[in-house]
């Protein structure tokens, strides 16, 4: 039978308007409920594209959302885990020693499943089931409304309320929050893109055919980034790119060989575009008003000595091209 703690569970998940903190009040209604000893959720990423799907999960790398880094693990690696994203149904597990149950939640996205709710209780009757899946559909149909309210209506791409919104899990506002679970430190770099010459595509075919040249280009952002990178449209023609778990030149390879495919790229009516590109390590502790800043300065560099290339902020500021930069939170409007 349905408790009023169960309602008020259910319309306490409804009243979360942030992914974290949807997340978190799950993981707390859950475990009061099941007494569950332990309590995951797992993003699920296709790193194949479409060239694979939950039918042959192969492809699919699974990472623990209390982790703020990128620390993906094959599907292979977790029991159950390639049987719930094949099947698209709950699995449950029984352990023996000690003797447990674990049940696997598929989150069922637009095509595949895009997470995973993992449980491991000591008890679990069919009314306490119920109640868990009841949970879990909420929890699966608030992140479809917060994916919605975050993505950019043309692109596709999060926009710059998702990219505010996240900043303290993305940014690592802590120390600890850039480091992996062996507390080793973990690497992000921050990049900004710009079209070049965007201005001109408008001017002289019309916003209508902008807009297609946007539309291309996030294609090819999805197409060039790893499944686990955030990719913003930041306005108008200009991009945030967070690269997971790179150092400066690896950071710089993936993002010369985007710049290529842009280069390269022919698109319908315009013809060949390029892109100028910044791009700062994030390190922890530092404000999200100064690695932006820092990443638009050397964009801006980028544009005033010939475009089609990257700057990396710390390579200019290390060869005197530039001079280092602090911006306090209170000194630039960033939203």
């Amino acid at each position: 039978m349905i408790s009023k703690s169960d309602i008020e569970a259910l319309i306490d998940l409804t009243g979360r308007h942030n992914k974290h903190e949807l997340t978190a009040c799950l993981v707390e209604n859950v475990r009061k409920i099941a007494a569950s000893s332990t309590i995951a959720v797992y993003e699920v990423f296709n790193t194949q594209g479409d060239r694979e799907s939950a039918d042959n999960p192969s492809g699919f790398v699974v990472r623990n959302t209390s982790n703020s880094v990128w620390l993906g693990e094959p599907v292979a690696q977790h029991e159950g885990f390639t049987e719930c994203i094949a099947t698209k149904q709950i699995v449950r597990l029984t352990r023996e020693n000690p003797l447990s149950t674990r049940i696997i939640f598929p989150v069922r996205g637009a095509r595949d499943p895009i997470g995973l709710l993992v449980i491991d209780c000591h008890s679990a009757d069919a009314e306490t089931l119920y109640m868990i899946e009841a949970l879990s559909q909420v929890w699966r149909s608030q992140q479809f409304l917060l994916d919605r309210s975050e993505q950019d209506g043309l692109t596709g791409l999060l926009n710059r309320q998702a990219l505010e919104t996240r900043m303290p899990h993305l940014f690592g506002e802590n120390p600890s929050s850039l480091e992996g679970t062996s507390g080793t430190p973990t690497c992000k770099c921050l990049a900004m893109l710009d079209l070049d010459k965007f201005k001109e595509v408008n001017d002289k075919f019309g916003h209508l055919f902008g807009d297609e040249v946007l539309v291309h280009f996030a294609r090819l952002m999805n197409t060039s980034f790893r499944p686990y990178d955030d990719l913003f449209r930041y306005g108008g023609e200009e991009f945030v790119v967070i690269l997971q778990n790179v150092e400066m030149e690896k950071a710089l390879s993936i993002l010369e060989r985007f710049r290529n495919a842009v280069e390269m790229y022919d698109y319908p009516q315009v013809g060949q575009k390029t892109v100028s590109i910044g791009v700062v390590q994030i390190a922890a502790g530092q404000m999200p008003s100064t690695l932006l800043d820092r990443a638009d300065k050397a964009l801006y560099y980028a544009k005033q000595h010939g475009r089609n290339r990257i700057c990396a902020y710390e390579h200019l500021v290390t060869s005197g091209q530039l001079q280092e930069s602090d911006v306090s939170s209170g000194d630039v409007e960033l939203f």
